[in-house]
């Protein structure tokens, strides 16, 4: 007996719900056993504690930055450990996590652990769909997204940059659609930890001013002082506060992060800060390059990989979570892949990010920080530009023949 192609897909589209749902048990289980046990490497949602924390101080109108303060909320939901978490992120990203303090401390933190996970499925089933996958092939999406080191470390750690790859796929989805305000509503997201797409908001605003598409510019705007003036009816000093407690520190010289910043004054000096922001410089330079060589001929979904690769390469300071980020190209790849005959070279890249990712949690279980997984962004950039290259040799050999 055949079977119709529309029966394939509702037999698809059945798996995929299956899956995800049975996912969502999962998380739901774990997030039970770990209110009671410890994870390997945190408590899970622990960045949540600190979030939560500096927003409920920020509601009683007190210093959202303050140590002392912020330490005596965290100890008063079993906080663990013996010195605070504090949240480093600008004031604006407060407004994204004020609704979650609305109730009691374990609803919102399980509304934001849940929130956070259903953001990256989203994004995830968004972004296998804008870059051509079918619905056929979407479980092999499936293992690549489940397969991928930081998106546990991001889960684990209850950290918001699902939020920062929301943005982004809206964006992508806004822009393609030439919803050009809603692109820019989108697109503020990304500001809650700029670091970490910053060659992209560069370039986000180098092409809106190019393409003369100024409703897009004016919708990041009205989002990004939306988000800026709501913590000051609270606390109209908390950015004087900021400034004072967290930037005039330069604290996050301190931090062992996994970039290549740290490293070269590790291995230069510690003291020679002007070493952190060399990469920086170099990714921006970089981008002055690209953006003469493609201004005229600017694709976004084209573009959004490479950039969000360039940017976690060359970031002042970024961790492990920020790689969830890269979703957007390993998405972009794998259906590249998928969509593609099985050739040898496509089962040496699908090996090679196995690779890569077995790798990452080898080095998470035995390293004593994360500085030390400073090489998967680079590895997965490698794996990244042998699939596209492969690609265009396979296209350019069909298009001769």
């Amino acid at each position: 007996m055949n079977i119709l192609p529309s029966e394939m897909q509702t037999s698809s589209r059945n798996k995929i719900q299956i899956l995800c749902l049975v996912a969502i048990i999962l998380f739901l289980i774990l997030f039970i056993k770990t209110s009671h046990d410890e994870w390997p490497f945190i408590k899970l949602g622990k960045d949540f504690t600190a979030y939560w924390a500096s927003a409920y101080l920020l509601t009683e109108g007190q210093n959202p930055y303050r140590t002392d303060l912020i330490f005596s909320r965290e100890m008063s939901v079993g906080w663990p450990d013996k010195n605070p978490l504090v949240m480093y992120n600008p004031p604006w990203v407060l407004s994204y996590i004020l609704p979650f303090t609305l109730g009691n401390y374990v609803s919102g933190k399980f509304l934001w652990l849940l929130t956070v996970f259903v953001c990256t499925l989203i994004c995830f089933i968004w972004l296998w769909q804008f870059y051509g996958g079918t619905d056929k092939g979407r479980g092999w999406g499936i293992v690549i997204l489940f397969s991928y080191m930081p998106f546990y470390f991001c889960m684990a750690k209850g950290q918001i940059v699902p939020l920062i790859l929301l943005g982004i796929v809206g964006f992508l989805h806004f822009e393609r659609k030439e919803q050009w305000f809603l692109a820019g509503l989108s697109a503020c997201l990304l500001t809650i930890k700029p670091q970490d797409t910053y060659l992209f908001l560069i370039a986000f605003i180098f092409w809106s001013i190019y393409e003369k598409h100024w409703k897009t510019l004016s919708g990041a705007g009205c989002a990004f002082l939306f988000t800026v003036a709501v913590p000051t009816l609270n606390n109209p000093h908390i950015y004087f506060q900021y400034y004072t407690e967290v930037l005039s520190r330069s604290v996050q010289h301190t931090w062992e992060t996994p970039t290549l910043g740290y490293w070269l004054r590790s291995l230069l000096g510690k003291e020679k800060l002007y070493l952190q922001y060399l990469p920086t410089i170099a990714g921006t330079a970089w981008f002055v390059y690209h953006w003469f060589h493609h201004r005229k001929k600017w694709i976004w979904a084209k573009q959004a990989p490479i950039l969000i690769f360039m940017s976690l390469l060359t970031t002042l300071y970024a961790w492990v979570n920020d790689y969830v980020l890269l979703l957007v190209a390993i998405i972009q790849a794998g259906v590249w892949l998928v969509n593609n005959p099985f050739r040898p070279y496509s089962i040496f890249m699908i090996i090679l990010y196995i690779i890569i990712n077995v790798m990452a949690w080898i080095t998470a279980f035995t390293a004593q920080s994360e500085k030390w997984i400073v090489w998967i962004v680079p590895a997965l950039l490698i794996n990244y530009v042998l699939v596209k290259f492969f690609l265009l040799k396979q296209m350019k050999v069909v298009t001769n023949s």
